[in-house]
């Protein structure tokens, strides 16, 4: 009987090495999304990022890229508040309550301190006016139906124009 429980033992403190040995080895596949969170990485996968701050938030889209660093598989955009903003936190809220085909939205938090997380599949998403389009005008968040990031970071100048000086990419 104690044979058994050594060998049991053994077996799980022997898998749980193996699984630690794994996820160290893949450490380096996973990236800060800048709220907090952090975004997983495929082996031909690259991160490119935008943020774009002002006094009401700080915007940041996490675009990833294929190897030639030009198709957006899917992307990461993440609003943080920076000051009380009711009418942005009633935004924030209902794109967070809304489903979309292919975006999972994440709202946390309270008026004067909140976040909203949209994780975008480009390839799923199909860019046509959704019940959160209004919603995201009202937060100065583009979201649309773009696979190219150079014409994506264009739109985004663009979209920023009045105030490109915050606008911020790599």
């Amino acid at each position: 009987m104690n044979k058994k429980l050594v060998i049991v033992w053994s077996s799980v403190i022997v898998a749980f090495i193996l699984i630690g040995i794994y996820g160290l080895s893949n450490v380096d596949r996973l990236v800060e999304d800048g709220a907090g969170g952090q975004i997983f990485l495929g082996s031909d996968e690259r991160l490119r990022k935008c943020t774009y701050n002002t006094q009401k938030a700080n915007i940041t889209y996490n675009f990833i890229v294929g190897e030639n660093n030009k198709n957006i598989g899917r992307m990461v955009i993440t609003y943080k508040t920076n000051k009380v903003d009711p009418d942005r936190f009633k935004f924030s809220k209902a794109i967070g309550d809304t489903q979309v085909t292919g975006v999972s939205s994440e709202h946390k938090g309270q008026t004067d301190n909140f976040t909203l997380t949209m994780n975008v599949d480009m390839l799923a998403y199909t860019g046509a006016e959704s019940a959160i389009s209004t919603n995201l005008v009202s937060m100065d968040i583009l979201l649309e139906k773009v696979l190219d990031y150079d014409t994506y970071i264009l739109d985004l100048s663009k979209t920023y124009a009045d105030d490109i000086k915050n606008l911020a990419c790599s």
